[in-house]
């Protein structure tokens, strides 16, 4: 599913002014209707998930850290997704 420019526009902005250390690589759809799960590079090298961007609220939930690589952390996010 192609999330829409309005959610990647939101969700950059959110990591510009709250977690400048972070580059968002992607932005997956949740089950939860008007939610996204958030995949961000560390500076540092490392990568993190959140299983929740609330489109609504503009707020980001249940951060998972310090992964080695991309992989990692979309299949922490698909486990979310089939739970």
């Amino acid at each position: 599913m192609e999330i829409p420019l309005i959610i990647w526009n939101s969700v950059r902005k959110y990591f510009g002014a709250n977690l400048p250390e972070y580059k968002v690589q992607d932005i997956l759809k949740n089950t939860k209707p008007d939610s996204y799960m958030v995949i961000a590079q560390h500076k540092n090298g490392s990568w993190s998930c959140w299983i929740n961007w609330d489109e609504t609220n503009q707020k980001l939930e249940c951060q998972h850290d310090d992964m080695p690589d991309y992989d990692m952390a979309l299949l922490v996010c698909e486990y979310f997704m089939e739970g």
